[in-house]
């Protein structure tokens, strides 16, 4: 995973993804990626952390309804899961030696590379584009939060979920 990528090899990688959608992410700064272009012929780099959140934000895009807000909500989406995989690095116990310290902070420079600490994101909306965002775990029962959630919720509120840790998992397989 410590590997770089230009958007070419990503889109080849990845069926349905276009050059355009990963540098329209990159020029809206939803993502950064880990070396920008410094001039013509010296392309963008990505990070498998930016491919992660470059499949994260084509995910939100995809499933929130025309007319929303849709750079402000992926950039909570974003926020959201960087957030809370940074809550759980914290956790872990601190690197010892100078090498991993500093194999660390270079790993972390740019991202987490690190899975989220959930199994799912949940996100639910209304017709006035409120959203609220749930993390999930395997371990929970799923169809006990989705109730909860649409209890005393107005009528055209809706759901659905983003399954990050299977999502991260097949990234993790092809790249």
């Amino acid at each position: 995973m410590g590997d770089i990528y230009s958007a070419g090899e990503i889109v080849k990688k990845l069926k349905g993804v276009t050059t355009r959608q990963i540098l329209d992410l990159a020029e809206k700064g939803l993502i950064t990626p880990i070396r920008e272009t410094t001039g013509a012929g010296s392309p963008r780099l990505y990070s498998f952390q930016n491919v992660f959140e470059i499949c994260l934000c084509l995910a939100v895009r995809g499933r929130i309804p025309a007319g929303t807000a849709t750079q402000e909500l992926i950039t909570k989406v974003l926020q959201f899961v960087r957030e809370e995989t940074r809550k759980e690095i914290e956790k872990k116990p601190k690197k010892s030696s100078f090498e991993d310290l500093a194999r660390f902070l270079i790993e972390n420079e740019s991202g987490n590379f690190e899975p989220p600490p959930f199994d799912v994101l949940f996100i639910g909306y209304d017709d006035h584009d409120d959203y609220s965002f749930f993390p999930i775990y395997l371990n929970e029962n799923i169809g006990e939060i989705l109730a909860t959630s649409k209890k005393d919720r107005p009528q055209n509120y809706c759901t659905y979920v983003i399954e990050v840790k299977k999502l991260w998992e097949y990234l993790d397989r092809i790249f």
